[in-house]
């Protein structure tokens, strides 16, 4: 008698109870899940403005320093394998000084992610902002240390460089060898990493 009431009266209601319970819980859940992409999605947005806004700045900066430079080719176009934007970048560099110069390199970067649905190919685009110093070396041949910042995967990054330049002082092909260290939040935490490049100056 006692059985059957359980299973006949109390337990339909307290079955009931405990799935009502699981119910609010999974709204709740969605519920922090969207704005958790909301924040996510605002976070990117305002990256990728200020990158907008970084790049607008410098090519103001490299308009204002075209009568600087003493020399008529101060345009130079490359194409770089590696370096710090990680696969390939193509760079537009404007030399300020003979010692001097700021870089605009940009790529889009192959990516494969993984989902529920199964696997996807996605690309997302890198960009950096630069600024190299050139050490005179001999005739065409420079020692250069570059610093700035790269962005890329929704997030900004340090970017160094490290390497020879040959560069001429009038038009003509350059090229360059460089070390280009990865580096992350982590101050510590470095990948050895290098890049090869080739282009013209104009």
């Amino acid at each position: 008698m006692t059985t059957n009431f359980f299973l006949t009266d109390i337990f339909p209601v307290l079955l009931k109870h405990q799935m009502k319970s699981h119910s609010i819980s999974l709204r709740t859940i969605i519920k922090d899940t969207d704005l958790i992409e909301d924040k996510i999605s605002g976070t990117a947005d305002k990256l990728k403005k200020n990158f907008i806004t970084v790049c607008f700045t410098f090519l103001i900066m490299t308009s204002s320093c075209w009568s600087q430079k003493t020399t008529n080719a101060t345009n130079i176009l490359y194409f770089e394998l590696g370096g710090n934007n990680i696969f390939y970048s193509i760079n537009y560099e404007k030399e300020v000084t003979n010692n001097l110069n700021l870089r605009l390199g940009i790529s889009i970067m192959p990516i494969t992610e993984f989902t529920n649905t199964g696997k996807r190919s996605n690309s997302k685009f890198i960009g950096t902002i630069m600024s190299n110093y050139f050490i005179h070396i001999s005739k065409n041949n420079y020692l250069e240390l570059g610093g700035g910042l790269s962005y890329g995967l929704e997030t900004w990054f340090p970017a160094v460089t490290f390497g020879y330049r040959y560069n001429p002082d009038n038009e003509g092909i350059i090229w360059k060898l460089s070390f280009t260290p990865l580096l992350n939040d982590e101050i510590f935490s470095i990948l050895p990493w290098f890049g090869i490049a080739v282009g013209i100056k104009f």
